[in-house]
């Protein structure tokens, strides 16, 4: 039973009112008394009821999550995910990819880690293998080109993502650029100079050459509507079919050769390294003569370039690969060298039963050091601008270091073709975030990484569905919040 007891204090002449409840106690077998606050007595029988401290349901990791959403914002990735899949699948599509960003952990994780964080969307393991085995990005990746179609200049470059699934059916041998022994697949991405973000990829067979994926490119960028380009391209995508097809779809280009074509090796040995040509690139000097070169009856023009710079660290890094190889023979047999040369891609240098080197190969090497040559379509263009363009091309490789490297892609562990595909659909929505960031961070002096564990500091302390507040800010996470143009949420 419970009733009301008031006591007054002579100190400050309040009435304080109690629930008072009489309960049985089993230890000492008596009756006991439980007196509850209720609040203070006011006049005309009135209660001044006492003020509850709010109790915290939840405290959440905020920081990093608000803060990819917003790059999202900014770059109106939400706005297109939304409108190609639909509010519901875009908003999950984009929690799944600022998982990668911030875990680069498996998708089975993502349950257990979206409890602590400001997420919207719930999903198990099956409701994610649902959604990325049901994905179609091509429209996609069309709305993104719209909306990123003010480029210049784009980059492609493929890569190779290693696999153990037997059940993918683009999982084949062929080279793999990791020395892995293992079955992959080949990704190709065209991404932008000006932006330095990825525009769309596609997925080839492991055993699909780069040189024989250019045709590819060409339409669907035509099917994207990216116009009035300059597509760079490595030496992996050089052959005289490839630059013919350029020129016959006038496609604006820089394409390097190949140095394993007779071409190359000629304008390499002619090549003249006083010359009144030179440019300054990045505080290096660049002597550069050029040529016009037929290719399957077609003019193009020849730039040749040639940095002392990019000479001497070319020639420390081959010496001291041959400098390993004699300390390499003192612990081993010449029978194990053979496989060591390969491994090292250094078996031109030596004969047969690789036991001695080859003076003429290395002084052909030698020659070679320092120099390359860029085929540029139409050549009205500069050759410093030719060459920049080009050196530029690091961006595209970033692209790949994030992928691989920093959101964990060096092996696919997905099984089925599709859940592979979406995968990898999450990921490179993963790596446009990832890339921005970084495009963004000179100021900062932070890697990705340390801005996303540092801003994760911030927490949200939830009360209620409606009620909640936020830990105090750090000046860094100000900082970051500034540099980025994003309004802090405290």
């Amino acid at each position: 039973m419970s009733y009301t007891v008031k006591r007054k204090n002579r100190k400050t002449g309040k009435t304080y009112i109690y629930e008072t409840t009489s309960v049985w106690d089993k230890e000492l077998k008596q009756p006991r008394q439980i007196s509850r606050y209720i609040g203070i007595a006011k006049k005309k029988g009135e209660i001044q009821l006492k003020k509850e401290k709010p109790r915290v349901k939840v405290a959440q990791s905020f920081g990093d999550v608000y803060f990819l959403k917003e790059i999202a914002k900014q770059l109106k990735l939400n706005v297109c995910l939304n409108e190609i899949f639909g509010e519901k699948i875009g908003s999950q599509l984009l929690e799944l990819a600022i998982f990668k960003a911030i875990k680069s952990d498996s998708f089975y994780l993502y349950e257990d880690w979206s409890e602590a964080k400001p997420i919207d969307n719930t999903l198990s393991s099956q409701d994610i293998s649902k959604i990325l085995s049901e994905l179609e990005p091509y429209e996609f990746f069309k709305k993104w080109c719209e909306l990123n179609n003010k480029q210049s200049v784009v980059y492609y470059d493929i890569t190779s993502i290693s696999t153990y699934s037997a059940y993918n059916l683009l999982a084949e041998r062929g080279y793999n650029r990791d020395k892995e022994n293992l079955n992959q697949l080949n990704l190709g991405i065209v991404s932008s100079a000006e932006d330095e973000l990825p525009l769309f990829y596609n997925l080839y067979p492991g055993s699909i050459s780069d040189v024989s994926t250019l045709d590819n490119v060409l339409k669907f960028t035509k099917l994207y509507k990216l116009k009035d380009i300059i597509f760079v391209l490595d030496c992996g995508f050089f052959s005289q079919s490839n630059i013919k097809n350029l020129l016959k779809n006038k496609v604006n280009f820089i394409v390097r050769l190949n140095p394993s074509t007779n071409e190359y090796k000629r304008l390499v040995s002619e090549f003249e390294e006083i010359s009144t040509n030179i440019i300054s690139l990045n505080k290096e000097g660049y002597y550069y003569e050029k040529e016009i070169v037929k290719f399957k009856g077609e003019k193009v023009v020849a730039f040749t370039f040639h940095s002392e710079s990019k000479k001497a660290f070319e020639f420390n890094k081959s010496s001291n690969k041959l400098n390993e190889v004699d300390e390499y023979l003192k612990d081993n047999n010449a029978k194990d060298l053979k496989e060591y040369l390969e491994k090292h891609s250094l078996k031109n240098f030596f004969n047969e039963d690789c036991t001695k080197k080859i003076k003429p190969q290395i002084a052909k090497e030698l020659q070679s050091m320092g120099k390359f040559v860029l085929l540029p379509n139409p050549c009205k263009t500069s050759a410093l601008k030719i060459l920049t363009h080009y050196r530029n091309r690091e961006h595209s490789e970033k692209i790949f270091d994030n992928l691989k490297t920093e959101l964990g892609y060096d092996r696919l562990r997905t099984h089925s073709t599709k859940s592979a595909q979406g995968t990898i659909f999450v990921s490179f929505i993963a790596v446009i975030l990832y890339t921005n960031i970084i495009s963004k961070t000179k100021n900062l002096k932070l890697t990705v990484p340390e801005i996303l564990n540092s801003l994760a500091n911030l927490q949200k302390f939830c009360v209620s569905d409606k009620e909640y507040f936020f830990s105090e800010i750090t000046r860094k996470n100000k900082n970051i919040f500034e540099n980025f143009g994003i309004e802090s949420p405290i």
